[in-house]
């Protein structure tokens, strides 16, 4: 008669087990979600901070054959 208790012994050890690993995977997530706010707040500050920046126009440098001519030399 002593098998009934052992299996209720490892029931309730494992229902303790599942309780403990719940608490451990809740506090996770919480951590988790936290960061990604706080992510999500560093975004906005970036997106704001590269809103002001002004860009002034890229000029396009083309290269002429002579330039292309002394850089095959080289080579």
């Amino acid at each position: 008669m002593m098998w009934p208790w052992v299996f209720a012994g490892i029931a309730v050890l494992g229902l303790i087990v599942l309780v403990c690993y719940a608490l451990w995977l809740w506090r996770r997530a919480s951590d988790l979600f936290f960061e990604l706010k706080v992510l999500g707040k560093r975004t906005d500050e970036m997106a704001t901070l590269l809103g002001e920046i002004d860009v002034a126009r890229l000029t396009l440098v083309t290269a002429d054959e002579s330039d292309m001519a002394r850089t095959a030399d080289r080579t």
